[in-house]
């Protein structure tokens, strides 16, 4: 379970697995900004990674609006650029496996 201040990011070595970081971490991997809305919160992105199996990136933010709030949720954009870097740590993952 993440603590307060951690934000979850998907290591390139193994898609599924969480890797664990702090905002300051976040600085120090030289990514620009903050995490985001989903990055950002561990629960929202444990909920989003069981979604993208599933449903479309409009129903799926639509979900998060009624399960956490309109301030909280991400938008369909967020969802969208959310599975592009968890589709491309994927399609990373399998090409090192070639």
């Amino acid at each position: 379970m993440l603590r307060k201040g951690e934000v979850s990011l998907t290591d390139s070595s193994a898609a599924s697995a969480p890797l664990l970081t702090t905002k300051s971490d976040w600085r120090r991997l030289h990514l620009s900004g903050t995490p985001g809305k989903i990055s950002g919160d561990p629960e929202i992105a444990a909920f989003v990674d069981k979604q993208l199996e599933s449903e479309t990136f409009e129903r799926i933010a639509e979900a998060c609006k009624r399960r956490f709030g309109p301030a909280r949720a991400p938008g369909k954009s967020a969802v969208h650029r959310y599975w592009q870097k968890f589709h491309a740590a994927r399609v990373r993952n399998v090409n090192l496996h070639r």
